[in-house]
């Protein structure tokens, strides 16, 4: 992992941003395209996930975070890399079964803490609610649903 995703072959989407008038978002995606992987923080991988770019090489290392604790924090929110993995579309599990497996045994494994989660932030209650929908992904002679 000490490549970058444009290393790894990864293709760019689109143009490449300018400082002047592209935005942070914009800005940040393609930096990060640029750095090596073994140099990005938790933050790093819970923003590109969150972009969906370089999930083939970048959520191995998520997973990875996730089973040492599955509330790992980037810079926002305890969970907040869980939340970024939640919302990875379902076509992407359908290709990416064992690491759909994964996740769903760190969820199973670690049930307690979410189910003892504070609702009364809607952080807390997003992720109770993305873990079930998750876990519902029913994935049937290979089309998820």
């Amino acid at each position: 992992m000490d490549k970058s995703l444009k290393e790894l072959f990864e293709k760019w989407r689109g143009e490449i941003p300018k400082e002047d008038y592209s935005s942070q978002v914009q800005l940040r995606t393609y930096n990060l395209f640029l750095k090596k992987i073994n140099e990005y923080e938790i933050d790093d991988l819970r923003f590109m996930i969150g972009q969906q770019y370089g999930l083939k090489y970048l959520l191995p290392i998520a997973i990875n975070y996730l089973e040492e604790d599955i509330m790992t924090e980037g810079l926002y929110y305890e969970g907040d890399l869980l939340n970024a993995v939640f919302h990875i579309p379902k076509y992407f599990w359908k290709k990416n079964l064992k690491s759909y497996s994964k996740i769903y045994e760190i969820l199973l494994n670690n049930k307690s803490i979410i189910d003892d989660l504070n609702t009364e932030f809607e952080a807390n209650r997003d992720l109770i609610s993305d873990r079930e929908k998750f876990l519902k992904i029913l994935i049937n002679k290979g089309n998820a649903l």
